[in-house]
């Protein structure tokens, strides 16, 4: 029924798309929060949640572009 195209990409596809863009928007709620709810400021925290912040958004902006975001590029870590 729902069977893929022959020579279309994985991230093209849209259950693909909709569970990147969540991914997105959970990983850049937890940078917010990590910036906002913290007590002290710390270099280390302040990195982590920027960090958080960019790959989520980046991973939002892949999901709606249609393209392979940088979190897919890195493989399976286990």
């Amino acid at each position: 029924m729902n069977e893929p195209e022959p020579g279309e990409p994985f991230h093209s596809r849209t259950v693909y798309r909709l569970i990147s863009a969540a991914l997105g928007v959970s990983l850049t709620s937890i940078g917010i929060g990590g910036l906002l709810l913290g007590s002290g400021y710390t270099m280390f925290r302040i990195a982590a949640s920027l960090a958080f912040i960019v790959l989520g958004l980046e991973s939002i902006w892949s999901a709606c572009a249609g393209r392979e975001s940088w979190l897919s590029r890195i493989g399976p870590v286990a």
